[in-house]
């Protein structure tokens, strides 16, 4: 793993461990946000020019602020196959961070989107260190519009290296008794739905894949709407099932039903979600779940490890539209860093011994009612959910130590302290409003400062754009890399 990575982290990870477990953690990977399109200056990406836009006036998006709040780490133009190194680059973050591959949303069978995931396929392959490059067949896409024949040829590059018979794919996630697996979002198949014939058409698909090119398919579909997991039409079809989750509020999260039951109940291997936060701009906003800090997803890891299901999907590694887990410029590497940590237990058991302290910083970028000075003028709603948190503007301290400290905050507002016991802790303060640099957390033991992290983000009044998504830093990572997003638009 590379060394850096693991520098980053207050635990020791036990990768070996981690990669002989059944138990298998995938991560949603969308190919449309990829961390560079062309190679290009990173004055003209598309994130800052266009999705990060608050004025960009295409399909109305200027209403609602722009597409994203968020983007990836930037990184200097590269020479040589740059889409393969970003691809390696991607496949490394996520290993380390305990990730065993990705589910790769099938839009189409040809593009752009398409040529990156082919680029995956191959990294995978010639790494071969286990992580797997999963198709899942994004039924709202062109995909499943094409021909049963052409759709078949599309996903079996995920398996074979090339013709019937060929090797296949190091990257492929095949069983013991032969099959590959594959999945779906959206299983329940596109609007208007009609079950029995989307249950057709992924029948004559596996058939396809068998008679035409020798592979025998096991499949694993995600829902939108966990009841049709149940649907007799589907359920024969179903080596696993999951769902693409309760979002991002931990009130929802645990009050939840647990479907890994009722999947094991039924035969099937259970595929649970995990969301660290959901805000959407653009298409289907503005509307959030109040995370509450890292709340959302420490209440989902406790909800996977209490109901053990067999694989997980972290939702989503990029799309950047909904909720990004990968490295980006808000939150830094922490979503994943905090992930490695839970994933840890699940599959072992046990948290990872915590050898160094680390203090994980996580904040909003504006008050709850700042006024808004763009051409944003659809306000944000909080998605309407049974036991919804209620939206709260709080400073949140997670603290990792190895032994008990006293934690000092500066909240903007004045200073606050408190005494930290050794392991994980979780301390938060309602934010007051200060400037970039002002807020800040630090850990000392025996007069010894052991960690200590300052945000690079403000606290406004008013901003460009509304924005309802928390800002996350790290003291053993710092902040190089992260910033205020919106603040290239004031």
């Amino acid at each position: 793993m590379p060394e850096a990575y693991t520098e980053g982290l207050a635990w020791e990870m036990n990768y070996a461990a981690l990669q002989t477990s059944s138990k298998k953690v995938f991560a949603h990977y969308f190919g449309p946000y990829p961390r560079s399109w062309g190679n290009e200056p990173l004055s003209t990406q598309q994130y800052e020019s266009y999705y990060n836009n608050p004025g960009y006036t295409t399909n109305g998006d200027q209403l609602q602020g722009g597409m994203f709040r968020d983007r990836p780490l930037t990184r200097p133009q590269l020479s040589g196959d740059w889409l393969y190194q970003d691809s390696q680059w991607d496949i490394e973050q996520a290993m380390a961070g305990g990730i065993d591959g990705w589910m790769c949303d099938l839009l189409g069978v040809s593009g752009s989107n398409h040529d990156r995931y082919m680029k995956m396929v191959q990294v995978a392959h010639d790494l071969n260190n286990g992580f797997k490059v999963v198709p899942m067949i994004d039924m709202n896409g062109a995909t499943r519009l094409a021909t049963i024949s052409v759709a078949a040829d599309a996903i079996r590059k995920y398996i074979l290296t090339g013709a019937k018979g060929s090797l296949p794919q190091k990257g492929a996630w095949r069983l013991a008794d032969g099959r590959y697996v594959i999945s779906s979002f959206k299983g329940e198949g596109p609007n208007p739905i009609n079950v029995s014939s989307q249950a057709q058409w992924m029948t004559d698909l596996f058939n396809e894949l068998e008679t035409t090119w020798g592979v025998r398919i096991a499949y694993m579909p995600c829902y939108l709407n966990w009841s049709y997991s149940s649907d007799p039409a589907f359920t024969p079809l179903q080596w696993g099932s999951g769902s693409w989750g309760y979002g991002a509020d931990p009130g929802p999260i645990a009050a939840a039903s647990n479907q890994t039951a009722t999947a094991q109940a039924r035969g099937d291997k259970s595929f649970s979600p995990i969301c660290a936060q959901d805000i959407r701009y653009g298409n289907g906003g503005p509307i959030f779940d109040e995370a509450l800090n890292t709340g959302a997803q420490r209440a989902g890891w406790t909800k996977v490890i209490n109901e053990d299901p067999d694989y997980v999907q972290l939702v989503t590694y990029n799309d950047f539209s909904e909720t990004p887990i990968a490295p980006s410029a808000a939150n830094g590497w922490c979503i994943l860093d905090i992930g490695s940590y839970y994933i840890t237990k699940w599959k072992t058991g046990q948290f990872p011994p915590i050898t160094r302290d680390c203090l994980y910083l996580s904040h909003r970028s504006q008050t709850l009612d700042a006024a808004t000075t763009g051409p944003q003028t659809q306000p944000d709603v909080q998605r309407t959910r049974g036991s919804r948190s209620t939206v709260r503007d709080h400073i949140e301290v997670l603290s990792f130590l190895t032994a008990p400290a006293t934690i000092t905050v500066n909240t903007g507002g004045g200073t606050q302290t408190y005494n930290a016991p050794a392991g994980m802790y979780v301390w938060t303060y309602q934010c007051s409003t200060c400037a970039p640099n002002v807020i800040a957390a630090s850990a000392k033991r025996n007069n010894s400062t052991t960690a200590s992290i300052t945000s690079p983000v403000g606290h406004r009044t008013s901003d460009v754009s509304s924005d309802r998504g928390y800002y996350r830093f790290s003291s053993l990572r710092g902040t190089n890399g992260q910033f205020d997003v919106m603040s290239h638009y004031r």
